[in-house]
C-alpha cells in the first residue's frame, strides 16, 4: 500500500479548465510543488528546483492565445485586450521563445489592468528564459520593459518590493544586466538603505557599473567582490601613504642638512 501511494504521488496532476476569453476547454498539467534552495540571484530569480518551475507557471489557450496563469481567469480587460492587434502581435513575437511569449502577453494584460508592478514581474520572468537560452537580445527588450513597469508602478505608488532600497536594489540590477551602466551606478548611489546585506548589494552594484559588468550574481558574489574592493582600495592608501613618506624623505634630510631642493 505505502509503495501504491508512492507510485500515485508521482503520476502528474492534471486540471480542465474553460478559458476566459473563448470558452474552450482544455487540461492542464498543475505544476508539483517546489522549494528554492541556495541564494537567488540579485533580480530575486530564485535557485534549485524552483528556478525553472517559477518559469513554467503560465498557460496558453491554443484557441485564442489568452496566456495567464489560470486561463478560467478574469475579467472583460482581458477579452478585450486578447482580442486587440497589439496583444496578438506580442503573442507572435519571433525573436522570443514560446515560453518568454506566454510570459510578454500576461505582462501586456497585466499593463492594460494598471498592474504595472505585476507586469514588471512578468517581463522579468520572459527574460530569464531568454538568458537560459543565450539570447541577450530579446533579454535585454524584457527587462527595458520591466525597468520601465517598475518605475511607472513607483510613480503610482505601487511597490515592487519589500523597501524603497530594495527597490532601488533591483531596479540597479536590471539596468546593470541591460548595459545601462550609467544609471544602474546612479540608482544605486541614491539609495538609502538601513540593513547591512542591502548596503553591501547596491556597493556591488556601482562596483560593477564601474566596471561595466553585465554578469549576473549573486549575494554571496556582492559579498566576495565589495570585499575584494575594499581590501585593495586599503592597500592602494597605504601603499600610496608608504611612497609619499618615502619621496618626502629625501627632501626632509635635505632641509635638515640646510640645502633646499
Amino acid at each position: 500500500m505505502k509503495r501504491f501511494s508512492q507510485r500515485l504521488m508521482r503520476i502528474p496532476r492534471m486540471r480542465r479548465t474553460a478559458c476566459r476569453v473563448c470558452q474552450a476547454t482544455r487540461f492542464h498539467w498543475l505544476p508539483d510543488a517546489t522549494t528554492a534552495v541556495g541564494l537567488p540571484d540579485l533580480d530575486s530569480r530564485p535557485g534549485g528546483p524552483a528556478r525553472q518551475a517559477i518559469l513554467k507557471r503560465i498557460r496558453r489557450c491554443r484557441s485564442c492565445g489568452y496566456c495567464a496563469p489560470v486561463l478560467s481567469d478574469g475579467d472583460d480587460v482581458v477579452v478585450r485586450v486578447v482580442r486587440s492587434p497589439e496583444y496578438q502581435r506580442v503573442h507572435r513575437i519571433p525573436t522570443f521563445p514560446r515560453l518568454a511569449q506566454k510570459w510578454m502577453c500576461w505582462s501586456t494584460i497585466q499593463e492594460e489592468s494598471d498592474e504595472f508592478s505585476a507586469a514588471g514581474w512578468s517581463s522579468l520572468r520572459a527574460a530569464w528564459v531568454c538568458d537560459d537560452r543565450l539570447l541577450p537580445v530579446p533579454a535585454k527588450s524584457a527587462r527595458d520593459r520591466s525597468i520601465r513597469l517598475f518605475e511607472r508602478a513607483r510613480d503610482v505608488s505601487q511597490s515592487f518590493g519589500s523597501a524603497a532600497a530594495s527597490e532601488a536594489a533591483l531596479l540597479a540590477d536590471l539596468l546593470r544586466r541591460s548595459g545601462n551602466f550609467e544609471n544602474a551606478a546612479a540608482v544605486a548611489g541614491s539609495a538609502t538603505p538601513d540593513d547591512g546585506t542591502l548596503a553591501t548589494i547596491l556597493a556591488a552594484q556601482r562596483l560593477w557599473s564601474v566596471r561595466r559588468d553585465a554578469g549576473c550574481y549573486t549575494l554571496t558574489d556582492a559579498v566576495r567582490d565589495v570585499a575584494q574592493s575594499t581590501c585593495g582600495s586599503e592597500y592602494a592608501r597605504t601603499n600610496g601613504r608608504a611612497a609619499g613618506a618615502s619621496q618626502r624623505e629625501p627632501a626632509g634630510v635635505n632641509n635638515l642638512s640646510g640645502t633646499h631642493t
